[in-house]
């Protein structure tokens, strides 16, 4: 009988450990996606090279927490575009004629889609959806096209 319970507890504290594991991927996949970080995501690759977790949670956790901080580079991107805006033009006299960036998704081509997909590169993917904020590109296409990017290469490594 106090094997059985041994046995129990040793299970739950194992799905702890996992627990903590998969918040530990989601956050290092954020920081390591996020434009501000230098870090890179390295527990995705431990994780799977252990081979004792879940493959498509993995992914999955991963994958989420790529789009969160795609989400919010896009968000800081746009950010800076206004304020670089608004401070050029207040700069400027009217005569000029300078509308500062143009909206680059109004081109609708696929030079926007093959720039989007270089979201996948580990270290300078981060800064593609920080520049699709910058240059205007819709958001649903900008982070749809990165987290995709991401997501294959989740699935690649």
């Amino acid at each position: 009988m106090q094997t059985l319970y041994y046995i129990e507890d040793t299970v739950n504290e194992i799905n702890m450990h996992s627990l903590e594991l998969y918040r530990l991927l989601f956050i290092n996949a954020l920081m390591g996606n996020l434009a501000i970080s230098i870090t890179p995501d390295l527990l995705l690759n431990v994780m799977k090279t252990l081979g004792t977790y879940n493959f498509l949670l993995i992914i999955a956790t991963a994958t989420i927490a790529s789009f969160i901080a795609f989400s919010i580079n896009y968000l800081l991107g746009k950010m800076l575009s206004n304020f670089l805006n608004k401070k050029n033009q207040s700069n400027q006299k009217a005569a000029t004629g300078n509308k500062g960036l143009k909206n680059l998704d109004a081109y609708d081509n696929i030079y926007v889609v093959l720039f989007l997909l270089l979201g996948a590169i580990p270290f300078f993917g981060k800064f593609i959806p920080f520049f699709a904020g910058g240059l205007k590109i819709r958001y649903v296409r900008a982070i749809s096209v990165c987290t995709f990017a991401k997501f294959c290469y989740y699935l690649m490594v």
